[in-house]
């Protein structure tokens, strides 16, 4: 019955966010799970509300506020008159986007699935106990399902912007996001919601949300490190052949 409930309630959301999609123009901001986009979501959270004096600056808050596709939040009001919705996505490209301004945001593929298996071992709803190496062949969870979503969305984003490169050059990066968003912010203020969203902030934050907590395991860590090639300490040669496979496959060249 609960399995039954859970399907009814996200048909129910589906059909009511394509149909809020054909009423007005959003702002896709999308992304395969663990490619950082909690962090940038909360940097734009923080740009917003320095125009926006009330509003709280938890993660807790900023899911609230900022909506995502099939989620109840994207049927909240927008408070951020400046700038049109932005609304998270995981979900592959499909055809109801088409007429949506989009940023696509992407990660080496093999630090994604490091990140999705620290996650999926420490998420009550997952609790997965397998190998890397189980989890790197998922059909779900491992690297071909983010082959088929970036190539869902090549030729289709607007922007497509490097996590690698929100860590190597935050200022410019995160400029050019703002401002593909419609954000007008000095460079004084930009910097200022950069170091608001810094890992350690984050972390900070992450504590304070009673949500997450309840969603993980005692002592896990939803933001961890975000350090690019941690993959190096995982992959074994036969799965940087499988990886380099796919890269072939799905013309995939953001990464060595």
């Amino acid at each position: 019955m609960k399995k039954f409930l859970w399907y009814i309630e996200k048909t129910y959301l589906w059909g009511r966010s394509l149909s809020k999609l054909k009423g007005g123009d959003v702002i896709l901001l999308a992304g395969y799970p663990k490619t950082g986009s909690t962090w940038l979501r909360y940097f734009l959270f923080l740009s917003l509300r320095q125009k926006n004096e009330g509003l709280g600056d938890s993660m807790d808050d900023m899911n609230e506020l900022m909506p995502e596709f099939a989620h109840r939040s994207f049927f909240k009001r927008w408070p951020f008159t400046e700038s049109l919705p932005l609304l998270k996505t995981h979900q592959k490209f499909h055809s109801f986007y088409d007429g949506h301004k989009s940023v696509l945001i992407v990660r080496d593929p093999r630090d994604i699935v490091v990140s999705y298996y620290h996650y999926s071992r420490g998420v009550k709803s997952i609790a997965y106990d397998g190998t890397f190496s189980e989890i790197l062949r998922h059909p779900s969870m491992g690297l071909e399902s983010f082959f088929k979503h970036y190539y869902s969305w090549r030729g289709k984003a607007g922007l497509i912007l490097r996590y690698e490169d929100f860590k190597e050059n935050p200022s410019d990066t995160f400029s050019a996001l703002a401002e593909f968003c419609g954000i007008e912010r000095s460079q004084e203020d930009i910097l200022s919601s950069i170091d608001g969203a810094a890992f350690d902030s984050m972390k900070k934050v992450q504590c304070r949300s009673a949500k997450l907590q309840s969603e993980f395991k005692e002592g896990h860590e939803f933001v961890r490190s975000g350090k690019k090639a941690q993959w190096k300490d995982l992959f074994t040669e036969e799965d940087l052949r499988y990886y380099e496979k796919l890269k072939k496959q799905y013309c995939f060249d953001l990464y060595e």
